[in-house]
């Protein structure tokens, strides 16, 4: 991911700097053409993986295995379906839930 970032970093520079030499110099454009770098980097680096990291956390929902275990006991056993997609993460299918939120949900056992 390093390098990537970095031949991205690299890439860019090179453009912007070509872009430059190749119009008439004028004083605002440095400021223009190296700017429009760092903030195509800042969106790429910071935001788009925030974004990934709040969706994770809303739609995969954390939980103990107790509770994981407290749920499947209580529930009839045609009445759900539990599948284990990888790692701690899971989906569970209740087919005889009245809300529509309940009746499938991602969760993730959390580890402690």
């Amino acid at each position: 991911m390093k390098m990537f970032l970095l031949g991205f970093l690299a890439c860019y520079l090179l453009s912007c700097l070509f872009i430059f030499l190749e119009e008439e110099y004028d004083i605002l454009a440095p400021s223009w053409f190296f700017i429009k770098p760092w903030c195509v980097i800042c969106i790429v680096v910071c935001f788009v993986p925030i974004w990934l990291y709040k969706i994770f956390r809303l739609v995969f929902y954390p939980t103990t295995q107790e509770r994981v275990e407290r749920l499947i006991t209580n529930s009839n056993p045609k009445g759900y379906k539990n599948i284990h997609l990888c790692g701690n993460l899971y989906f569970f299918r209740d087919y005889e839930a009245k809300a529509f939120v309940n009746k499938f949900f991602f969760y993730r056992v959390k580890r402690g």
